[in-house]
C-alpha cells in the first residue's frame, strides 16, 4: 500500500526501518542523501505512510484474532459433542479407528459468591500509581515527592 510517491532515498529509508534490525549507519546515510529541502516533506510522507500500514496490522490482527476465537469456539462445541457420544457408550475408552478416546474425569472451582470467599484466599495486587491524577496535580502546581511534571516534545501531521 502506498499513500505517496517517494523518492529513492526515502524509499530505502523505509526499507531499512521495516527490516528485522536497523542499521543506525545505514539509516543515517540514507537520511543525509535527502536535500535539506526535501527532508521535512519525506518525513512527514515516511511517517503517514508507517502509520497507515501501522493501521492496517492492526485491522489484520483483530480479524485473526476474531478467526482464532471462532475456532477455538468451534473445537470446544465438537470436544462437548465428543463427550456426549463416548459417554453415551458407557465405556471409558472407546476406539474409533485412527483415534482412541478415554474419558477422564478433571476437577475445577466454580465461585458462586465472590463476597462470601475468606479474604485469605485472594490474590495481592501491587498498588498501581494513578498517572491521570497525577498529572491533574503537578499541572496545576502541586509538589507531589517522587513525581515531576515534564514537558516532552513531539510532532503533529496534518
Amino acid at each position: 500500500m502506498k499513500l505517496y510517491e517517494l523518492n529513492p532515498a526515502a524509499e530505502k529509508i523505509l526499507e531499512l526501518l521495516r527490516g528485522e534490525k536497523v542499521d543506525d549507519k545505514s539509516y543515517r546515510e540514507s537520511l543525509a542523501l535527502l536535500s535539506d529541502d526535501e527532508k521535512g516533506e519525506m518525513l512527514c510522507k515516511m511517517i503517514t505512510q508507517l502509520k497507515a500500514e501501522e493501521d492496517m496490522y492492526d485491522i489484520e490482527m483483530k480479524r485473526l484474532a476474531d478467526r482464532k476465537a471462532n475456532v477455538s469456539n468451534a473445537k470446544c462445541l465438537l470436544r462437548s459433542e465428543l463427550t456426549d457420544v463416548v459417554s453415551g457408550t458407557g465405556e471409558r475408552l472407546v476406539d474409533y479407528g485412527t483415534f482412541s478416546v478415554s474419558l477422564v474425569s478433571t476437577h475445577s472451582v466454580e465461585i458462586l459468591d465472590k463476597k462470601l470467599i475468606p479474604e485469605s484466599f485472594f490474590v495481592k495486587q501491587p498498588p498501581k500509581v494513578d498517572k491521570a491524577k497525577l498529572r491533574g496535580l503537578l499541572s496545576i502546581g502541586i509538589k507531589v515527592p517522587g513525581a515531576e511534571y515534564k514537558e516532552n516534545m513531539g510532532v503533529r501531521i496534518r
